[in-house]
């Protein structure tokens, strides 16, 4: 079983900003993208071990070039560019690698513009944890919102939802494609 994440964690544990908070989320991306420089933000994020800074700097990576991408191209394209990208980087595995990537990717996606859909965190989280010979399953789900249809994405290990996880998950039904990360 996994550890769970705190509220702390979720939303940016040690290296939480203020633009995360909802009165912020407004804010538009040259200044958010400002606030996330400020001489503050710099030093918490240099006091971080440096494999969280890492973690953080490859989260941010591969949020922004999926959100480019998701904007741009169809979702099969984008998921073998970032099937072959995580292939190209295989690196070992240890008992922290899900909870640090998924700490990652919701600790930088706030801070992206683009970046915060649960699908494109969803996809992310997927491929780094295949770079870690993680296997994972993406679902892609819908639900009847008064007269419209709403979607949902969110990631398995294990039958554990690793992202994507809300109250209300189990009213959305699992579309019949779903994504799968294949260790190789």
């Amino acid at each position: 079983m996994l550890p769970k994440l705190s509220e702390t964690e979720k939303v940016g544990g040690r290296f939480s900003s203020e633009t995360t908070s909802g009165a912020s989320q407004n804010l538009s991306f040259s200044r958010r993208l400002t606030s996330l420089f400020t001489s503050t933000s710099l030093r918490k994020f240099s006091r971080l071990p440096f494999l969280e800074q890492i973690w953080l700097l490859r989260a941010g990576f591969y949020l922004l070039l999926v959100s480019r991408l998701h904007e741009r191209f169809p979702v099969r394209r984008t998921q073998r560019l970032l099937s072959r990208l995580s292939r190209m980087s295989h690196c070992s595995t240890s008992s922290l690698t899900i909870t640090r990537a998924v700490w990652a990717v919701l600790t930088v996606s706030p801070l992206l513009r683009g970046a915060s859909n649960c699908f494109v965190r969803a996809l992310v989280l997927q491929a780094l944890l295949a770079e870690h010979g993680i296997t994972t399953q993406l679902y892609v789900g819908f639900a009847p919102k008064g007269e419209t249809v709403e979607g949902h994405a969110w990631l398995e290990h294990d039958n554990e939802v690793l992202i994507g996880d809300i109250e209300d998950l189990s009213r959305y039904r699992a579309h019949a494609t779903v994504y799968s990360s294949q260790t190789t």
